[in-house]
């Protein structure tokens, strides 16, 4: 279990408002418990009201270790929070908080939960896959990338919030226009009638890659905290993604194009989602979750180097917000 406060045990049930499975999770509760880390615990007071909220994923097990044999909590809260823990195999499930257990809104964190890519080596329109599991009020960041010309720069049911264009190689600052190596981000908000997919527009290049990430728990009216873009890093052996604020529970997400189909190594704590190679460019997609509020930091992330090629780069570090409490 993780991400446990010194303060003890919170839970929420996601989805008794949205109609959504429920899912229990732990933060912050008036009882304290056993951390990964081996600290000190507190035992519940008696007679205290567990407030519930979301953060992270308490699973069966968690459950059994903290509930089973804690006397201060009741039997009915022990039973709620049990059957919450299971309820994702049980579709359907319809969870009622005993008198002790109160719902109270918190902030989320933010997950990662599926992509999906396409590309094209032709100018003209191409379709791309709505990432799988997503629910509404999920959050989509498209990252749309390549060379040899601009992918269009309006998406339809997309809003744009990052960019960068270079005019050729070894450009060192990120422009507004410009014909060769470029990257495009933008976002969109699940909604209750989702397409299958979507169409993306490519008048103006001859070949275009583009890769959809899917997370859950991010604030849909304002989903995105920080961006930061690099242009021609300068290292062939590797793609540099600039620091950028990050904030807690929030997800990094770290796109780049290279010129050559460099596919690329997930530095520590870092997960490749999806790489697309297509007309010799290549575009890698990362994300990270966020545990602290700060800088990033700039973080390096060498190719694989199958694919030997020059040091054209750029890259994007952007970081999606938590739900707001």
């Amino acid at each position: 279990m993780r991400g446990l406060q010194r303060a003890g045990l919170v839970a929420t049930v996601a989805g008794l408002v949205s109609g959504c499975n429920p899912v229990i999770r732990t933060s912050q509760v008036d009882a304290s418990l056993q951390s990964d880390d081996g600290g000190s615990t507190e035992q519940a007071r008696p007679g205290s009201q567990t407030d519930v909220r979301a953060d992270t994923r308490l699973t069966p097990t968690d459950f059994a270790a903290v509930f089973s044999s804690d006397s201060a909590v009741s039997s009915d809260s022990r039973a709620f929070f049990r059957d919450a823990a299971t309820a994702d195999s049980r579709p359907g499930t319809d969870l009622r908080p005993p008198a002790d257990v109160r719902i109270v809104e918190g902030p989320g964190i933010v997950e990662y939960v599926s992509f999906s890519s396409a590309g094209t080596v032709v100018a003209g329109q191409f379709d791309i896959a709505r990432p799988a599991g997503v629910l509404p009020d999920d959050v989509l960041i498209l990252y749309l990338g390549g060379g040899g010309g601009e992918p269009d720069r309006n998406q339809t049911g997309w809003t744009r919030f990052a960019w960068c264009f270079e005019t050729g190689n070894q450009v060192l600052q990120c422009l507004d226009a410009g014909g060769d190596l470029n990257g495009q981000a933008f976002y969109r908000v699940v909604s209750r009638n989702e397409p299958d997919g979507y169409t993306l527009f490519n008048a103006r290049s001859n070949h275009a890659e583009a890769i959809i990430v899917a997370v859950r728990n991010a604030d849909p009216s304002n989903p995105i905290f920080s961006y930061a873009r690099q242009s021609s890093d300068g290292d062939g052996n590797a793609t540099i993604f600039p620091s950028t604020d990050g904030t807690r529970g929030g997800v990094l997400v770290c796109a780049m194009t290279h010129d050559d189909p460099q596919q690329l190594r997930a530095p520590a704590g870092m997960t490749l989602v999806g790489y697309r190679a297509g007309h010799g460019d290549a575009i890698n997609v990362l994300v990270k979750e966020l545990t602290s509020d700060g800088p990033t930091g700039a973080i390096k992330a060498f190719n694989d180097n199958v694919v030997s090629g020059g040091n054209n780069d750029l890259a994007f570090s952007m970081v999606v917000r938590p739900r707001a409490p």
